[in-house]
């Protein structure tokens, strides 16, 4: 019992900087008693407060009070023995440690930081606010290296409130001067809201990831499928091309066997000629010999009848029909011919099947799921910028190009341009999408038209060919107060639609889909393209009305 009487006692006796007994004990205005030598050192620190306080009471003094040993005190503290010496503190190593505020002779690293006295202490000097009641509502945090930061600059006060208002910290003074009619809250309460939010985003977030988890699976499997029907798709077509080459290896033979057999007959034939050609030969010596006989007849008359007899036999050998010894090819044109037309054929089937299988093939091709909320569609957002040499001369771009406005019978552009609108009041958009998924919102007056058009799209002309929708270059949706009509190729699609004065636009350029969104509290799908684009796509827009505007929304 005495003991701990006597440990209470030492501890009245501790200078409540240092913690030890007290050195030169010193008196100060509001009754507290420390160390000369440590009260000096803390008010010497306290340079930036415009008035000196109490380490423990944090009682200011308009003046800094003189000090004066206090001589009863010093003989109480003389009579009684030191306490003995606590463990060495840890000191300050890393740069970004907090610094005890109260040890004197060394940097010894802070563990605690007191947001009401607007220091940090080390394990021994927090020793106060644990066990001293005036201090024990003081809110301690973990270690702080600059606690200015949280100190308000101007009136020197802690900042103690948030105001949701202008966002940023206050103290009690700024919430009475500046802050009055804003929205103030404590620190507490707007970190009990924000974590509140964390929360909600961080289950947004969990969420995602499972969703990722789950397409990231689906396309492996996707991976797997691609793989196996490519290899069915090739195997296929292997087996296709080398029953072609068979069938052009028989043909090939078919030919050699035609050429052979007509070859024979032709030599044939050829034979029999050369066999009639020498009769012939002999034919002709003989007659040769007869006439030669002629001469030697001395009879007038008879040697004229012999000479009519042997101009008989000549006439009559050579109306004679000679032999036909050419080779006719005219079969195997016919045979060759026909084989080409079947190769041809077989070639042309097995390119259609080609086309068909590997179209197959897309099925299986990784396909991007659909957001199902403004929150996903965001995340392709794409900021949008007109092009002014594609504008309608009466089409007035401002706000950095991102607005349109329709000043007919005004006009903006004196220089023609070649990619320029000349008599449908349109624009087009800088950027080209041709691949991936983009989104944008648009705010657009009733009556006027947006879509994506390929950049080949017709610029010159009063005909309709221009507008976007009408031909087979673009895709859109024109807007009226009760519904909506989506164009394309010229054909109309009328939509019962509500009137939204903000739209927004979802292109998926691997899908081939191209949505048109209501934007409110909520999405609306107004209407969904499916195609297939086979060039880079500009979003366009076309103002009807005088003093109709198109505004890009960030």
């Amino acid at each position: 019992m005495a003991a701990s009487q006597q440990f209470s006692f030492e501890e009245e006796l501790c200078c409540a900087i240092c913690l030890e007994l007290f050195t030169d004990p010193v008196t100060i205005p509001c009754g507290h008693n420390f160390c000369m030598k440590c009260i000096k050192s803390y008010w010497d620190k306290e340079v930036h407060m415009k008035s000196d306080s109490c380490p423990n009471c944090r009682a200011s003094f308009p003046h800094k009070p003189h000090l004066s040993k206090n001589i009863a005190l010093c003989e109480v503290v003389g009579k009684i023995s030191k306490p003995e010496k606590v463990a060495p503190r840890e000191s300050c190593l890393d740069p970004d440690d907090a610094e005890c505020d109260f040890c004197i002779d060394q940097k010894v690293k802070a563990t605690k930081s007191c947001l009401v006295c607007m220091a940090s202490f080390c394990d021994m000097h927090i020793r106060p606010h644990h066990v001293n009641a005036a201090l024990s509502h003081h809110k301690l945090v973990d270690a702080v290296k600059s606690m200015e930061n949280r100190q308000c600059k101007r009136h020197n006060r802690p900042l103690e409130l948030f105001c949701r208002t202008d966002e940023t910290f206050i103290c009690c003074i700024c919430i009475v001067q500046e802050h009055g009619e804003h929205i103030s809250v404590t620190i507490d309460e707007e970190r009990a809201k924000q974590q509140e939010k964390l929360a909600g985003k961080e289950t947004t977030l969990e969420k995602h990831v499972e969703m990722t988890e789950n397409e990231i699976g689906d396309l492996r499997k996707q991976t797997d499928l691609i793989k196996n029907s490519a290899t069915t798709v090739q195997k296929g077509i292997a087996a296709k091309f080398k029953k072609l080459v068979q069938d052009i290896e028989k043909a090939n033979v078919k030919v050699d066997e035609f050429i052979e057999q007509e070859k024979q007959t032709a030599l044939i034939k050829s034979e029999d000629a050369i066999t009639k050609k020498e009769q012939k030969c002999i034919e002709l010596r003989m007659k040769k010999i007869q006439m030669g006989e002629l001469a030697g007849i001395n009879d007038n008359i008879k040697f004229l009848q012999e000479v009519k007899a042997l101009n008989n036999e000549r006439e009559k050998a050579s109306t004679q029909v000679t032999s036909d010894m050419d080779i006719s090819l005219a079969d195997l044109r016919t045979i060759v011919v026909n084989l080409k037309e079947q190769l041809e054929s077989k070639c042309n089937q097995i390119v259609e099947s080609i086309d068909a299988e590997v179209a197959g093939l897309r099925q299986f091709w990784p396909k991007s799921p659909e957001p199902q909320n403004r929150m996903e569609l965001l995340m392709y957002s794409r900021q949008l910028t007109f092009d002014s040499k594609t504008a309608h001369k009466c089409l007035s771009l401002t706000e950095e190009n991102r607005k349109a406005t329709n000043i007919w019978p005004e006009e903006v552009y004196e220089v023609d341009h070649s990619e320029r609108f000349d008599c449908c009041w349109q624009v087009l958009c800088v950027e080209q999408l041709d691949r991936g998924t983009h989104y944008w919102e648009v705010e657009i007056t009733e009556g006027s038209c947006l879509g994506v058009t390929y950049k080949t799209i017709k610029r010159k002309g009063p005909d309709n060919s221009c507008f976007i929708g009408k031909n087979d270059h673009s895709w859109g949706i024109q807007l009226y107060r009760s519904h909506c009509s989506a164009w394309h190729n010229n054909a109309e699609v009328r939509i019962k639609s509500e009137h939204y004065e903000q739209i927004g636009v979802y292109l998926n350029c691997s899908n081939g889909s191209l949505s048109f969104y209501g934007v409110t509290d909520t999405m609306t799908l107004i209407h969904k393209f499916q195609a297939i684009f086979t060039e880079p796509l500009c979003p366009a827009f076309r103002l009807i009305n005088s003093q109709s505007f198109c505004d890009l929304s960030d």
